[in-house]
């Protein structure tokens, strides 16, 4: 589960991987619910409570794990978009660039393309964010 705010706007949003793909619900969220998600861990009702009791999780279980903030600044860049990001988690700070296309082959390229006129090495993390921010809670 993951609370975003984005342009004064909040959205609990799920995410579960399928056979094929990736199941995601979303759910807006007012400033009410929402504190009291990230402050008291009490998840409000709706799609997605109600999507978890059906698959017997025990929503008073549920408990906010990792904070995370990102500062995001985005781009077209040769008919692409990329993204470069800097995340704060705990005492932690990193930076990524992602880069959103049709294929994979063409944004590895371009990502390879602009690193290299910096003279920055690519490396190829495929462990997101939010998979950062809990481990670095979870290692303490």
């Amino acid at each position: 589960l993951r609370l975003r705010e984005r342009e004064g706007k909040t959205k609990l949003t799920l995410k579960a991987p399928l056979s094929q793909g990736l199941l995601e619900k979303n759910q807006n969220l007012s400033e009410k619910e929402c504190l009291s998600l990230s402050k008291s861990n009490i998840l409000p009702r709706g799609e997605i409570y109600d999507f978890l009791e059906i698959l017997h999780i025990p929503v008073s279980d549920l408990k906010v794990l990792a904070q995370l903030t990102t500062e995001r600044k985005e781009m077209e860049y040769k008919d692409t978009k990329v993204n470069i990001s800097k995340n704060t988690y705990g005492d932690n700070v990193d930076y990524e660039i992602e880069c959103d296309s049709d294929c994979i082959e063409k944004s590895e390229a371009v990502l390879k393309e602009i690193l290299s006129k910096y003279d920055i090495e690519c490396k190829f993390n495929n462990l997101s964010k939010e998979n950062r921010a809990i481990n670095s809670v979870l290692k303490k």
